[in-house]
């Protein structure tokens, strides 16, 4: 019979491997980076060599997490699941995209123009940083909307049901989507075909699938192509 001990062990090692999957990150080095912590401390939690964190790496690493200390030990004492401590996971990644993203823009648009052209290569070297970066990001915060959302799309029968219980909000701001004509989608209008690209690139959902569910939902017709506010 394993030990307490023992037990919070492997769900620090669980929790390390989720992480992991969660932000893209294979390496030690990089999920120690992403969270803040020593790389000592993430090998220890990978090895089986951790059953409990110091005071100031626990805080950080529910900071990262964005729980509670005692969230984190109920996790410990198998309480609560791994899901959901790591329930905020992708929230973290796609607000430091969306802020990475802002600081861009202002980078590019106020702060470079004004500069003496010196000054201006080193903001471009570190424009080239950040929008690799940014990149970088993207791609993790992409593949791991899609692995969640496409599946969903074989679980459901209409657009309305896709759009039940998501952000609209973070739906919307993706995209530069209205949010008031997702409201009212989601509350079953029918999507214009310009509209379900737009949700095909917010949600990472093939185009194919969403037509697939708007044809069961309005059925097999001429769609209008773009929502003017007046085709209802």
């Amino acid at each position: 019979m394993t030990t307490l001990k023992e037990r919070r062990k492997e769900r620090l090692a669980a929790l390390a491997t989720r992480l992991k999957e969660l932000l893209g990150s294979p390496s030690d080095s990089s999920l120690a980076r992403s969270i803040g912590i020593s790389l000592h401390v993430v090998h220890r939690m990978n090895t089986l060599r951790s059953s409990s964190l110091s005071e100031e790496n626990t805080k950080q690493l529910c900071s990262f997490l964005g729980i509670d200390l005692n969230e984190f030990e109920q996790f410990l004492e198998g309480q609560i699941n791994l899901a959901a401590i790591t329930r905020n996971v992708k929230q973290v990644r796609i607000s430091n995209l969306e802020e990475s993203a802002r600081a861009l823009q202002v980078l590019k648009n106020e702060i470079l123009p004004k500069l003496a052209f010196p000054d201006c290569l080193e903001a471009l070297r570190d424009l080239q940083i950040r929008f690799w970066s940014l990149a970088d990001d993207y791609v993790f915060v992409k593949r791991s909307l899609n692995s969640e959302l496409t599946g969903l799309t074989d679980k459901v029968t209409t657009i309305t049901e896709l759009l039940q219980g998501q952000d609209l909000d973070a739906i919307a701001e993706r995209v530069n989507f209205e949010r008031n004509r997702l409201v009212e989608i989601s509350l079953g209008e029918e999507p214009a075909c310009e509209e379900l690209t737009l949700l095909s690139a917010s949600l990472g959902i093939p185009i194919k699938d969403l037509e697939s569910l708007r044809e069961r939902q309005f059925g097999q017709k001429n769609h209008k192509a773009s929502f003017t506010g007046d085709n209802k």
